[in-house]
């Protein structure tokens, strides 16, 4: 995702805050990347220190739709949480979507067309 109008310590102070509530299972598999001299334009991504633990997404597997494997992948309430916990004003590019302040919440289908998942609930959260 890349985020864009946040400066580094934003960023972490986001990601800090998120961990308060995934018992500090949240890293960055890319850390975050400046794209300008600015420092205002991120790209960076998301995931778990362990697939046991909170915020971990879930695969989906067969023909029932249920829910498979944990994965290393942080979870859509992971990436809502953080998005909510960025400053105002931050614009969020992602390949699903582009957010602004007070619109994160966006779900999508993450399964098949025949066995559709939301994002929302591929993952144990809920």
């Amino acid at each position: 995702m890349i985020i864009v109008n946040v400066s580094q310590s934003e960023l972490d102070d986001a990601l800090n805050s998120i961990n308060a509530r995934f018992d500090n299972n949240i890293i960055w598999n890319r850390s975050p990347e400046p794209l300008n001299g600015a420092g205002t334009r991120w790209r960076l991504t998301l995931r778990c220190k362990s697939s046991k633990g909170l915020g971990h997404a879930r695969a989906r597997y067969g023909w029932s739709g249920e829910l498979g494997r944990r994965l290393v992948s942080a979870c859509w309430h992971v990436h809502g949480h953080f998005f909510v916990a960025l400053p105002v004003g931050a614009i969020i590019h992602t390949s699903r979507l582009t957010t602004y302040p007070g619109s994160p919440w966006h779900d999508f289908n993450v399964g098949s067309i025949m066995f559709p998942c939301p994002a929302s609930e591929a993952c144990d959260c809920a």
